[in-house]
């Protein structure tokens, strides 16, 4: 997307609810939770968040602001309206070593949380699909993750929304 709403995403972006449907179905999974989830990089890492945290997977774009402080998570706001909302760096915030320049990073996942929205710059979006809540994998201090979710051969860290939303003050 390259001039529209932040958090509008095109189709391909998200994934089609039968896909979803298909995966939940086709998905053997231990666990007593199954989700939809967005699957995304940050460096080598693959990460999840739920749908029904994510407003849209937008294309980056310039900053309107930079009110971070310099190497922190924060690189700035985007305006949307009469909204500011600012845009995180995963990289830094998860502590991932920095690659390309972080305000253009692959892509943005705009997340809702409420009535706040936040960008979240992140190195790719893989795609939408069921995931099991990994129930017995125990979380690390200090390693900004909710929860871990599986998929076959893979586990998925979940970034600690409460933790990222903090970041950010005021409503956007």
């Amino acid at each position: 997307m390259t001039g529209g709403r932040l958090g509008t995403a095109a189709p391909a972006d998200r994934g089609s609810v039968g896909e979803v449907v298909q995966a939940v179905h086709g998905a053997r999974v231990s666990s007593s939770e199954t989700l939809a989830v967005v699957l995304f990089q940050v460096g080598a890492r693959r990460c999840a968040l739920p749908v029904a945290a994510v407003r849209g997977v937008v294309f980056p774009r310039p900053l309107d602001g930079e009110t971070g402080a310099p190497g922190g998570p924060v690189l700035g706001v985007v305006r949307d309206g009469e909204a500011v909302i600012p845009v995180i760096d995963a990289r830094r915030w998860m502590g991932v070593a920095p690659a390309t320049p972080p305000a253009m990073r692959s892509r943005w996942i705009v997340l809702r949380r409420d009535g706040r929205r936040l960008a979240l710059a992140v190195d790719g979006v893989e795609r939408v699909c069921a995931a099991a809540v990994a129930d017995d994998v125990p979380l690390v201090e200090g390693d900004r993750v909710s929860r871990y979710f599986t998929l076959p051969g893979a586990l998925c860290a979940e970034p600690d929304l409460g933790a990222l939303f903090a970041l950010s003050r005021g409503p956007t």
